[in-house]
């Protein structure tokens, strides 16, 4: 009967740590929407930063690319942080513009 309970104990932590781990991925999740509109404000910006700027911007927001010669094709994956990061200040200069 102990060595049950101790069976239970451990699968009840172990659950414990899946939650928290399901939650933590859950909040690195970013909304499409909120993707499509920092990109699309981004433009506006982007001309206004300089060579260096722009290097640096696209080092922080693309992880990697991958081209597929035979398909013809362009993955590029993103960042989670920096689209998230990207999505907050342009949704910030968007509440300022409003506000102005």
């Amino acid at each position: 009967m102990g060595e049950l309970n101790e069976h239970i104990r451990e699968a009840e932590q172990r659950m414990t740590t899946l939650r928290e781990r399901a939650m933590a991925l859950g909040r690195e999740i970013i909304d499409e929407r909120d993707v499509a509109r920092a990109l699309a404000a981004f433009d506006p910006l982007w001309e206004t930063l300089s060579p260096k700027e722009q290097a640096r911007a696209v080092r922080l927001l693309v992880k990697r690319v991958d081209y597929d010669g035979a398909a013809g094709t362009v993955a590029v994956t993103f960042h989670p942080g920096g689209l998230r990061g990207l999505a907050r200040e342009v949704g910030a200069m968007q509440d300022e513009e409003a506000a102005a």
